[in-house]
């Protein structure tokens, strides 16, 4: 490891985060997933009734 031999170096493991204060969230509905075909339209409506019924959601759309 590069991090052994020189001590300017830090180790940092993948997916390394600083620490972060713990506070959790309650999410009703969640989707993560690539943006295409109709997900727009879908997840619009999605957040829609979510809100009409109370609902907390989390919505995550990747593109290209």
């Amino acid at each position: 490891m590069d991090c052994l031999k020189n001590k300017n170096l830090s180790f940092r493991p993948l997916f390394y985060r600083e620490k972060q204060n713990k506070t959790t969230k309650n999410i009703d509905i969640s989707f993560i997933g690539g943006l295409h075909s109709d997900r727009l339209e879908i997840s619009r409506e999605i957040k829609r009734q979510a809100k009409l019924n109370g609902k907390s959601y989390y919505i995550k759309l990747y593109t290209g």
